[in-house]
């Protein structure tokens, strides 16, 4: 049986792609660990020990604490005028879009 000759470059190519898997190269041997390498990994538990504990606190630029410390003031306002209320919800509204929340 003859295959059209447009067939023929097809059936090639399947063959060909059947055959790519087999072909994989093996993956390159990993180094050894070193001293330097133990460091850098200690020196990295340490900061991602302070990175939680940043973010658990109320620090303005990285913490996710703050919402409490500004509801509670829209509770119980330290100052009753309304540029401090303003001001305050101003805060509370950057605290949600630092989150995303936008949803009113």
């Amino acid at each position: 049986m003859r295959l059209p000759s447009l067939l023929a470059p097809l059936c090639a190519a399947i063959a060909l792609a059947a055959l790519l898997p087999a072909c994989r190269l093996p993956a390159a041997p990993q180094p050894p660990a070193t001293p330097a390498d133990a460091a850098a990994s200690s020196a990295t538990a340490d900061l991602a020990a302070y990175c939680h504990s940043l973010r658990n606190s109320s620090d303005p630029f990285f913490g996710t604490r703050q919402r409490d410390r500004l509801l509670a003031e829209l509770r119980d306002p330290a100052y009753d005028t309304h540029s401090w209320r303003i001001s305050i919800m101003r805060e509370l509204a950057r605290d949600h879009l630092r989150f995303g929340e936008t949803d009113a």
